[in-house]
């Protein structure tokens, strides 16, 4: 008998992790054309919702209309795909958590990473996480549940809490772990020892990098990594200094469109060309990464071309 492998397409749906973006160009377009592309090889995605967002959103919308008609919107697309065969599934960029909004921007001052949050702050977020989710779909599918979970930033481990709180809310699978991934910003992260980089398996209930020797109450999936080749890079330059009429772009010109803090994204390549992680446009990351070693190169990145033509 033939081998057969499974392949799931998921989608990690959010704003940036700053909180930055037009909800519209980043979410909402690209999930539509998304479905539609999956409609027609006939395919269903499953999208990790990012829910702090919503929940912030909602939190916020009295003072601010407009973050209600984002909010109303989300919840729109969200339904369509559902009823349209896509699923959606945890996703939570604890960031969000004592956010601050000044009609424009927002601020969002907590870590990054869920596993720097108390335990009881973590778990709220992931009960309220499911409640909206399982609110949202069960009265299309009342089978739904809300089973799976990607951490922000993939930070899962090591944790001595998060995979047993993960269990405790039946949840039963996590999609956090990236092998061959390493971070010092935003977040500390090191996957580059994970013991499992593409079948599902049990982890150690406190270091998900690990195999556990028995049966645990949620499985790992592991997120597949592939390394981008030169050619892949020079590709990706080459598109974006093209808009879809043709037309050449210039350099980011930091237009008032650009968030002030982070101005634009930064893509860091080794001297082979391979992509290293993303991080912010502050002046002190741009050091740091030019001051490694002499090592890497760093392309800024406006956020206009990131989310997308208009």
């Amino acid at each position: 008998m033939a081998t057969q492998i499974y392949l799931v397409f998921t989608d990690d749906w959010e704003l940036r992790g700053d909180g930055s973006g037009d909800p519209t160009q980043i979410q909402f377009r690209p999930l539509q054309e998304l479905a539609r592309i999956f409609a027609e090889r006939s395919i269903r995605g499953s999208f990790n919702a990012e829910v702090m967002q919503q929940l912030t959103f909602r939190s916020f919308q009295d003072r601010y209309p407009h973050l209600k008609d984002w909010a109303d919107e989300w919840e729109r697309v969200v339904t369509e795909a559902f009823r349209q065969g896509h699923d959606f599934q945890l996703h939570i960029h604890p960031q969000w958590k004592g956010a601050v909004y000044d009609g424009k921007r927002w601020i969002l001052p907590a870590p990054w990473s869920i596993l720097e949050h108390p335990r009881v702050d973590a778990a709220r977020m992931i009960t309220e996480g499911i409640k909206l989710l399982q609110v949202l779909l069960q009265p299309i599918r009342s089978g739904y549940r809300c089973v799976s979970f990607r951490a922000g930033a993939w930070c899962i481990a090591p944790s001595g809490f998060m995979l047993d709180l993960l269990a405790s809310q039946d949840i039963r699978f996590d999609m956090s772990i990236v092998r061959g991934i390493s971070y010092n910003f935003p977040v500390q992260l090191d996957y580059r020892h994970a013991e499992e980089g593409f079948f599902p398996f049990y982890p150690d209930m406190c270091d998900a990098r690990r195999i556990a020797a028995g049966k645990k109450p949620i499985v790992c999936i592991p997120t597949a990594c592939f390394p981008e080749g030169p050619l892949v890079l020079l590709r990706r330059d080459a598109a974006k200094r093209a808009d879809p009429r043709g037309n050449k772009q210039s350099e980011c010109k930091r237009s008032a469109s650009c968030p002030p803090l982070f101005s634009g994204r930064h893509t860091c390549q080794d001297r082979r060309g391979r992509s290293l992680p993303r991080h912010g446009g502050s002046q002190v990351e741009q050091e740091s990464c030019r001051k490694s070693r002499a090592q890497y190169s760093c392309q800024i990145e406006c956020p206009a071309t990131l989310a997308g033509p208009a």
